[in-house]
């Protein structure tokens, strides 16, 4: 056991509080749940510390999107290219809970057991309990949506079952399929040899990277829709290869040369494609699609190894993280429709981030949003019966 100083003492007394077992090491840290139960089993801290700033940055896309949907004439020039830069990193949100997803799952020893329908059921219940509550609040303010189309009970169970209740659920009904096939990729990956993983991250890359910007210079140069259209690789789609990279990666341990690297490579890499969307030589988007590959990853590496760090294994730090980290499923839930009700004048003022340069009023308007929705969720979790709405 290392010295205890006098910040591991104050949250000894807080453990002793709340009932939570106070064994903290560097061996052994505190665990903790969406329930806020609280064990002392090893923990990867790195991952609390990723899944974090990828809820952080889901409502940073969110928040940001009058610049970053924007046209570069639409608003100053400044606050373009300063919001899409960080846009590009915002959007890494998603793929980095599908790798934190699957590294944690794969690294399970069962995953096909008789838990495995009540883990499907844990994404369903919130996925039917969101998309009511996002009806029901459209329908309270206005009895339409924003189209003008009467909200009815037909076409709420219309939309739940086409996924257009809210903008952010499809990531419920994205994850739902993942689980599905989980176990199949969690045999492959625990008896198939590094080799074989290689190879499947390999075509994984080709079919996400390599493969869409040839075709796109080769349908340029010889004047031509498409190159091979039967040719497809469905098989090492998309979120599928962030599943298993996470698994892969996750075992990486870089060092700082590396990790600096690939920091200026991401500034470089997000600084170009902002420029291009701005000058009007290519959608920003769309550049951004072709090189969410190795800009995803690359994030991924830059934040496994921020939360390596020795600062966030101090017990006071860990347990901190643990219980926000506990809260982050909630949080991306939650947050949307505090950003309606704050941007929609419903409390007499609008909270927004037109007033303030960019820079500045984004993070601190998506940190008071997600202090908000953290403080939302934990409340939810206390409730009995009405906690089962939180993953």
């Amino acid at each position: 056991m290392h010295r205890w100083r006098v910040w591991d003492k104050v949250v000894v007394l807080c453990l002793h509080f709340h009932n939570i077992p106070t064994t903290i090491s560097h061996y052994s840290i505190i665990m903790s749940d969406n329930n806020g139960n609280v064990s002392t089993k090893k923990r990867q801290i790195w991952a609390d510390v990723m899944r974090i700033v990828a809820a952080w940055m889901v409502i940073a896309i969110h928040l940001s999107y009058p610049y970053s949907e924007a046209e570069p004439k639409e608003v100053s020039d400044s606050c373009w290219l300063v919001t899409n830069f960080l846009d590009n990193y915002f959007r890494s949100a998603v793929p980095l809970f599908v790798m934190l997803s699957g590294f944690l799952l794969m690294n399970k020893k069962r995953l096909l057991d008789k838990t495995f329908p009540w883990r499907l059921l844990k994404l369903l219940i919130p996925l039917i309990a969101w998309s009511a509550i996002y009806l029901l609040m459209q329908w309270i303010s206005s009895g339409t949506n924003r189209d003008g189309v009467p909200i009815t009970l037909s076409y709420g169970i219309k939309c739940i079952l086409t996924g257009n209740a809210a903008l952010h659920l499809w990531f419920l009904y994205m994850m739902f399929s993942l689980y599905l096939v989980a176990p199949i990729l969690h045999a492959f990956v625990n008896s198939a040899k590094p080799l074989m993983i290689k190879y499947f991250l390999m075509l994984w890359f080709i079919a996400q990277f390599a493969w869409p910007i040839l075709s796109k210079i080769a349908c340029s140069a010889f004047d031509i829709d498409q190159i091979a259209p039967e040719l497809t690789f469905y098989l090492v789609h998309n979120f599928v290869g962030f599943f298993i990279a996470g698994y892969y990666f996750s075992s990486m341990n870089i060092r700082f040369r590396s990790f600096f690297l690939l920091l200026i490579g991401t500034i470089i890499v997000s600084l170009g494609i902002a420029y291009m969307g701005f000058k009007g030589y290519y959608d920003r988007i769309a550049l951004l699609g072709y090189l969410r590959v190795p800009f995803f990853v690359s994030l991924f590496l830059v934040l496994k190894y921020i939360g390596e760090r020795r600062f966030f294994e101090h017990g006071h730090i860990a347990w901190f993280l643990a219980r926000i980290s506990s809260l982050t499923f909630g949080i991306y839930l939650v947050h949307y429709l505090v950003l309606r009700v704050l941007q929609d004048n419903a409390l007499g003022f609008s909270l927004g981030i037109k007033s303030i340069f960019p820079l500045f009023s984004i993070p601190v308007v998506t940190s008071v949003v997600f202090i908000i929705s953290a403080a939302i969720t934990w409340l939810i979790i206390k409730i009995p019966i009405v906690r089962w709405i939180i993953p």
